[in-house]
Formats: structure tokens, sequence, C-alpha cells
């Protein structure tokens, strides 16, 4: 199967065994040295994409780290917001934050995954 993981195996261990085996032969008119330069774009991408990985893992750890300190701060104010006169635990900030307003909770309404359940005829 031709994945870019494959397709850059090739690409690499045919340089690798070219340049140890036969280093001053032609093949399709093509050195060693045209063939890499060729090549080279693809070795360079996987390069850069390697580096880009390593950024982006090391960026997300960065991200749980600050959420995990910023966390805190959110439910501090959401809490603050709830116990606000003026607010409060039944006000659109509340409800827009995402949590579920007290008069909600005491209405009874149970918002189900919309599925009716099938009578049977007797």
């Amino acid at each position: 199967m031709n994945t870019p993981q494959s397709i850059g195996n090739e690409i690499t261990n045919l340089a690798k065994q070219w340049q140890a085996l036969a280093p001053t032969v032609s093949f399709g008119d093509s050195m060693i040295a045209d063939y890499n330069t060729l090549v080279k774009p693809s070795l360079d991408s996987r390069t850069q994409l390697d580096l880009l990985d390593s950024q982006t893992k090391d960026w997300m750890k960065k991200r749980d780290e600050a959420d995990a300190a910023s966390h805190p701060e959110v439910l501090r104010i959401a809490g603050a917001i709830r116990s606000h006169k003026q607010f409060g635990p039944n006000s659109g900030l509340y409800k827009a934050l995402g949590y579920v307003t007290d008069d909600e909770k005491k209405s009874g309404l149970h918002r189900g995954n919309g599925a009716a359940t099938p009578t049977v005829a007797k």
C-alpha cells in the first residue's frame, strides 16, 4: 500500500542502499546526487512535519497546563455570578455559561435523547 510512511521509507531506503552498494553507478541516467536532489523536497517536508508534530504536542501540553490553572477561576467567577444579587442562579448569563438554572431544575423538565418510547397495541 502506498502510504506516506511507506513511500518515505522507500525514498530513504533507496538512497541508503544506492549510496552503500553502488555509489558510482548511474541508473536511468541519474547518479545518486541527482536522486538526492530530486527527493530533497520529500525529505524536507517530512522533516518539517516531524518538527511541527513535536511543536504541536508541546503546545498541547502547555495548553493543558494553562487550562488546569485557568479552570478554577472560571468556576470561581461562575459561582460569583450565581450568588450575585442582580444576576443569580436563574439569570440568562448563568444559563448562557452552560449551567442549568434553578428554575429549570424545579420545573421537572427532563431533556432526554428525543427517542419516543414505542407503545405496543394489545
